[in-house]
């Protein structure tokens, strides 16, 4: 079983990818586009149920802000059009965390989020990793929990 850390380690870095692509700090991958690339990388096939489960801890975790779309259909009514994800400050600390030239890349595409991510980074020094509080059962921070490189 994965923990929170290994499935925003593979999750994290793919919508960091597609939205860069656009240069965005968001993106709208379908599941099956997220799996599909999932397997390229990993040569594992996971189904979508799993990604649900793996979506919603990093969700819960504070990485990733997931935002459903829809749109009015005249005869149908609300019709579900597609999610939003856009990673959070503490996503890209993350992202950091794994060395990713993330400071970088938001310049690119002008994003809101290069404050929010300087002001978690500001007054710290290299760490090694972050870690969480999922395993004692209570909610965890918000942020997760920055280890310090002595």
């Amino acid at each position: 079983m994965k923990s929170v850390i290994q499935k925003a380690g593979i999750i994290l870095p793919l919508l960091h990818g597609l939205g860069m692509s656009y240069k965005k700090d968001y993106s709208y991958p379908s599941y099956k586009k997220i799996l599909s690339m999932i397997a390229e990388r990993t040569g594992v096939l996971y189904c979508i149920r799993t990604l649900c489960y793996w979506m919603k801890e990093v969700e819960e975790e504070g990485l990733v802000k997931r935002t459903k779309r829809h749109h009015h259909d005249g005869t149908l009514g609300m019709v579900f059009s597609s999610t939003m994800y856009q990673i959070t400050a503490s996503g890209y600390v993350f992202l950091w965390t794994l060395g990713i030239n993330i400071l970088g890349d938001l310049k690119k595409c002008g994003s809101k989020m290069i404050g929010a991510f300087l002001k978690l980074m500001k007054g710290t020094k290299k760490f090694v990793r972050i870690t969480v509080n999922g395993n004692s059962g209570r909610r965890p921070e918000k942020t997760g929990k920055l280890i310090h490189a002595g």
